[in-house]
């Protein structure tokens, strides 16, 4: 039998040599699409670098027939204290009303607004007489014509915590009206106890995938 030509013995490994440099080809050209495609994204990383994407939030408050304060700092707590004492104190069955309003003060994100009316700590003495009075007292919130809470008790947490219908679109101000009433039923020894009232507000974004990773 005669030995295989050369012209056999040779384009065998050309034939080898052709598929390795098809697949050293393909790979090639997976790598430059994948480094596109991180290069494209890029700019996404960027934008969302929390210079922008945060939620702030100012409180301004004032008595009834008074002009609001100017608005404080961003870096304030969205809060406001009223102080039951002085000339704030509370006859029984009489509500004392005062107003409250809350800014937006974000750059671009919308918010949805929690309000809270919190207790003062009873951590003192001072602070043990002060939670028994706010625990007597009874709360009602409005926007204009809607109630937003109505007689709730100083004693009932949940009662005093309500998410705000409808989000506050950057720079939007919300107002309300806020009846403190000492219930004429309300026990003896409550009398010429103080507390102060507070009441705060927390917001969150209605974006949730807009947040800055730096929140």
């Amino acid at each position: 039998m005669n030995p295989p030509s050369s012209t056999v013995r040779t384009e065998r490994p050309r034939g080898r040599k052709r598929a390795l440099l098809t697949a050293s080809a393909l790979i090639g050209v997976s790598f430059v699409c994948t480094a596109a495609v991180l290069t494209g994204s890029a700019p996404v990383v960027t934008h969302l670098d929390g210079r922008t994407n945060y939620i702030a939030l100012q409180t301004t408050a004032a008595e009834i027939g008074a002009d609001f304060a100017a608005w404080p700092s961003e870096a304030e707590n969205a809060s406001f204290t009223l102080d039951l004492d002085g000339d704030r104190l509370l006859e029984r069955g009489v509500a004392h009303t005062f107003r409250m309003a809350v800014r937006n003060a974000s750059p671009r994100l919308a918010a949805e607004l929690t309000m809270a009316i919190t207790p003062p700590a009873a951590d003192t003495p001072e602070g043990q007489n002060a939670l028994r009075l706010f625990e007597e007292l009874r709360f009602t919130v409005r926007e204009g014509d809607a109630v937003v809470m109505d007689q709730a008790s100083g004693a009932d947490a949940a009662a005093l915590l309500r998410r705000l219908p409808e989000p506050v679109s950057s720079g939007g101000v919300r107002t309300f009206e806020i009846d403190i009433t000492l219930p004429v039923d309300a026990p003896e020894d409550v009398a010429g106890l103080r507390t102060a009232v507070q009441v705060e507000f927390t917001g969150t974004s209605t974006n949730p995938t807009a947040r800055s990773a730096f929140e």
